[in-house]
């Protein structure tokens, strides 16, 4: 029985080996390489976040962002750095 296991293993590994003798080492490489970063890249995917560990958002208070509101308009200037970054990315 096992001699008979062998025969088919010897078989596959010659009809592997005829192949793999006819690609260039270069693309072998290449190609393992390749294979080996996807595996790595799918074996190392981060793992979804856990919505249950979120805390509540606190409330805004809303004095506080109408004084913010009321001191801005006052003004009625641009901001410095708003007319720095225009143009550019």
């Amino acid at each position: 029985m096992a001699l008979v296991v062998n025969d088919y293993l010897a078989q596959f590994l010659f009809i592997v080996y005829g192949a793999l003798v006819r690609v260039p080492k270069w693309l072998m490489y290449t190609m393992s390489g390749g294979l080996a970063t996807f595996f790595i890249n799918f074996l190392h995917k981060p793992s979804p976040p856990q919505s249950a560990a979120k805390p509540a958002p606190k409330p805004v208070s809303a004095p506080a962002a109408a004084e913010h509101a009321v001191a801005s308009s006052a003004t009625n200037t641009p901001q410095k750095g708003s007319t720095e970054r225009r143009g550019k990315k």
